[in-house]
């Protein structure tokens, strides 16, 4: 629902900054909003938080990126607006947080994941057929050798491979830094001494970031190792040799 506001706070505004164009500019959006053109709602509370500096617009601005399905950005003013926002409103907020940063690394997942199926169902171009000339017999006979023929080679495996692990890299790295955040929300440091409240201790928050931390940072390693072995792969060529006996293939490994 459209966080809905009057606008009374205005009377240090500039002058020719009026109460009924701010109110202009929310209806706007809310209405450019309710018919999905949440790029158009999103200028118009643009334009209303610059000339009005009402942070209601930021909220606004962030649930119009959430139903378009940009959580990155909607994260990134939904934070801005908690910085301004009651704080009785600051549990709530954060519950809408953890969602989009959820919804955010589905997301993200879901892409790798399409991407993968992209490269899997890649195919090289197929060869054009040799008709029969005048003469040729339906089973030519070889040569005893022919000079070897060098295909380009496909590292497949290690591309998905690679794209898997940088997809649990990229996963594993924001559930450490949500664990992060929610340990900073939690503790505090009093005279060089941090205090934590029970909630910290209760969920083992302190070892589920190590892990987390621990976890991601493996998984980039291996991401990285995996990049560099398919780069290798794909400067090695396959040479395949025909045969009176069949095909040869071989290469550099």
């Amino acid at each position: 629902m459209i966080f809905l506001f009057w606008l009374h706070s205005l009377c240090h505004a500039q002058e020719d900054v009026t109460e009924d164009r701010a109110k202009e500019l929310f209806f706007n959006g809310q209405l450019l909003y309710e018919e999905g053109e949440y790029d158009s709602a999103i200028l118009a509370w643009e334009r209303g938080y610059e000339l009005t500096k009402l942070p209601a617009f930021i909220k606004n601005i962030a649930l119009a990126y959430e139903a378009d399905e940009n959580y990155v950005d909607a994260i990134v003013y939904l934070k801005k607006y908690r910085a301004f926002a009651p704080f009785e409103e600051q549990e709530e907020l954060k519950a809408w947080l953890t969602e989009l940063e959820s919804s955010a690394e589905q997301q993200l997942v879901e892409q790798q994941d399409a991407e993968a199926s992209m490269k899997m169902t890649e195919t090289p171009e197929e060869t054009a057929p040799i008709s029969e000339g005048e003469g040729q017999s339906a089973n030519p006979v070889l040569p005893p050798e022919t000079p070897p023929v060098t295909s380009r080679q496909f590292p497949v495996l290690s591309t998905v491979s690679t794209g898997t692990f940088v997809t649990l890299a990229a996963v594993s790295t924001m559930h450490t830094h949500r664990l992060h955040g929610e340990i900073k929300s939690n503790c505090q440091l009093t005279d060089g001494v941090g205090y934590c409240s029970n909630e910290v201790q209760k969920n083992d928050l302190l070892n589920q970031f190590e892990r987390s931390q621990t976890t991601s940072l493996a998984l980039w390693g291996i991401s990285v190792a995996g990049a560099g072995l398919t780069a290798w792969q794909a400067t090695k060529p396959i040479q395949v040799q025909v045969t009176q006996s069949g095909l040869i293939v071989g290469g550099q490994f």
